[in-house]
């Protein structure tokens, strides 16, 4: 089990709070439609990934953790939404929380891979 403190914490909610800002919003039939925002969500979770690498330390667990989980997170609280509005329109779920769930954790494993990237660099050029 991962321990939870408040760096994870952190970054978890506000990367749920910013991707979920850009998706929520968006109507079912829009989405084919929508691959610019789609793009940008899946930038802003190896972002994240990266910042929480570089910025906070975390290390490879709670990185994929906290970034990992956000699109499943969003996902699901989308499909939750919608399925007030339209109860039909969701009507294949469980292989959309699938779909995102490994997209999300290889977005955080390239996150956290650009975040050992950029440290490296960092110490290189501390080092010079």
């Amino acid at each position: 089990m991962i321990p939870v403190n408040n760096k994870v914490l952190k970054i978890y909610l506000f990367s749920v709070i910013i991707c979920g800002s850009v998706y929520w919003p968006i109507k079912i039939k829009d989405l084919e439609t929508t691959h610019f925002y789609m793009t940008i969500w899946m930038i802003s979770i190896m972002a994240f990934a990266a910042i929480g690498n570089v910025v906070m330390g975390l290390d490879w667990k709670k990185t994929i953790v906290s970034c990992g989980l956000t699109l499943p997170t969003v996902t699901f609280i989308k499909i939750v939404i919608d399925f007030f509005i339209d109860p039909t329109s969701h009507s294949l779920w469980p292989f959309e929380i699938i779909i995102v769930f490994i997209t999300g954790f290889l977005q955080a494993n390239l996150g956290f891979i650009i975040g050992l990237v950029i440290r490296k660099f960092n110490k290189k050029v501390d080092e010079e």
